[in-house]
């Protein structure tokens, strides 16, 4: 019985752990968006997406993204141009 609420304890803090983290996550992307989205109103850059296609020799080439095609991006990859 006394293992039983030790992990229960043990998983309510790890739980609780894990929300505060990602609500920081949440916090610091909301900001990171708002800034981003400033740069380019105050710069009057069009945004481009693109779709990164896999290509020889690890490097990826922009293809040009129709607005009805999309896909949602993997880790480390960024829908927008450079």
């Amino acid at each position: 019985m006394i293992e039983s609420i030790h992990l229960r304890l043990l998983l309510a803090t790890f739980a609780g752990w894990v929300g505060r983290q990602q609500t920081a996550v949440i916090i610091y992307l909301i900001e990171e968006n708002r800034v981003l989205k400033e740069q380019l109103e105050s710069s009057g850059k069009r945004v481009r997406f693109r779709r990164p296609t896999p290509s020889i020799g690890g490097q990826r080439e922009a293809v040009d993204v129709s607005p009805h095609e999309s896909r949602a991006p993997r880790g480390g990859e960024s829908l927008l141009c450079q």
